[in-house]
């Protein structure tokens, strides 16, 4: 439910009303101490007057002369549990500085690094985990170590629960880049090493649940890159050919890169030790597309939770503000990345991505990274700070994915220059 009431300059209700406690049965007292601007003293509990009490995703009745609806994105009773659209994907490097657009344009063009998260059923979805994950990455698999099977398997990424800061606990079932057991060795199952593609399930997530902390099985995800057919054939492991230092070939849907010369044995991360000494005679290690140290935020679309509130100064509808060069600085691009393939776009009449918080005139102006116009908005509107874009040309043309800088300029010559990408 959403509850408005007006309030003073100081926050608190313009217009109230009290009641003693001590006239008041148990459930009384704590139906009202619970209601939104409720405050308690001494024996009064003071409530605000509401000028509205409504449910969500619902025009609300006049109010003032406006109306409005918030709209939750996330339906709240689905009978299974929606697709994944990450409203947090944040790219860092090991020293805690953002991605530069020639790193950015690495991690999504070149290695085409795609992240999947799901829901593992409707109850882990009912929950409403408002949760963002930070995936931190290795060069090598150091970043976690699971029990697999009748061995063990290091990870090249380590997750923590931001919300929580501790780490989540996964198990991988080793079930190759398909997660199909019928696939064999030749797609990484069975081999004690992660490959690309193998889900991840996060089995000990710590939650609170009515204020008990529990672990739960909530979230799948999916660490997946891109290894062109040429590569994955020319570099191709061969138990004839004679490798040296440093040498790459492609085995079992991986990269490996060899420490020292080797013949006719397969790359493998299973520790050997041929003549009993204690060291690893293996000299074979996964390659990946990653730097050490290079971390992921990421967070799925959050749910709407009790005690969130918004304050609005309702006398500014309308009156045109000046712009200054910090004005802009709050304009985003949403979804971003926008991800094609996504089954959140569910056609392509559908296919939009919105600028927010823009000012109340103004001009967007995208391009692509080479330089070359794509398409120009003009953004009108003194209520709605929001311009959709439906991904077309100006010729109309659907674009194709890839990284996009845009421009925005107001009526008084303040600027905003930013990127947003497009993926598969």
């Amino acid at each position: 439910m959403v509850y408005v009431y007006e309030i003073e300059s100081d926050g608190l209700a313009k217009y109230s009303e009290d009641y003693n406690s001590s006239s008041l049965t148990f459930f009384q007292e704590d139906s009202l101490i619970n209601l939104p601007g409720a405050m308690i003293e001494n024996s009064t509990i003071t409530v605000p007057e509401y000028q509205l009490v409504q449910r969500l995703d619902q025009w609300s009745n006049m109010m003032d002369g406006i109306r409005f609806k918030f709209d939750n994105a996330l339906p709240l009773n689905p009978s299974a549990p929606p697709d994944i659209v990450p409203s947090k994907y944040l790219l860092f490097n090991a020293d805690g500085s953002p991605f530069d657009s020639l790193q950015f344009i690495q991690w999504f063009f070149d290695d085409i690094i795609n992240i999947e998260m799901s829901y593992n059923n409707l109850a882990s979805y009912q929950r409403r985990l408002n949760f963002d994950y930070q995936i931190e990455f290795f060069s090598e698999p150091v970043g976690d170590t699971i029990n697999v099977g009748a061995g063990t398997m290091g990870l090249p990424f380590r997750i923590t629960n931001l919300y929580t800061n501790k780490k989540v606990g996964v198990i991988c079932f080793d079930l190759g880049t398909n997660n199909n057991p019928a696939d064999g060795v030749e797609a990484g199952v069975g081999d004690l090493s992660w490959t690309r593609g193998e889900e991840i399930s996060f089995t000990n997530d710590t939650v609170s649940i009515a204020g008990e902390q529990l672990v739960k099985y909530n979230f799948n995800l999916i660490i997946n890159y891109f290894i062109p057919t040429g590569k994955q054939f020319n570099l191709a492991w061969s138990p004839t050919a004679e490798y040296s230092e440093n040498d790459t070939v492609f085995f079992a849907q991986m990269y490996w890169s060899t420490s020292s010369n080797s013949k006719n044995v397969p790359p493998s991360s299973i520790f050997v030790d041929a003549d009993n000494d204690g060291v690893n005679d293996n000299t074979w290690k996964q390659v990946y597309p990653w730097k050490d140290g290079d971390k992921l935020e990421y967070g799925p679309a959050k749910f709407f939770e009790n005690g969130d509130n918004w304050v609005s100064d309702m006398s500014v509808l309308g009156k045109v503000s000046a712009v200054v060069d910090t004005t802009l600085d709050t304009i985003k691009v949403v979804p971003n990345p926008y991800i094609v393939n996504s089954r959140f776009n569910e056609t392509r009449d559908s296919r939009k991505i919105r600028f927010t918080n823009l000012p109340q005139e103004c001009r967007i102006t995208v391009y692509t990274v080479t330089g070359e116009l794509v398409k120009v908005l003009d953004h009108n509107n003194q209520f709605d700070g929001n311009e959709w874009w439906n991904l077309r040309t100006a010729n109309n043309q659907e674009i194709v994915p890839g990284l996009y800088i845009y421009h925005v300029e107001s009526k008084n010559g303040e600027e905003k220059i930013g990127k947003f990408a497009v993926i598969r």
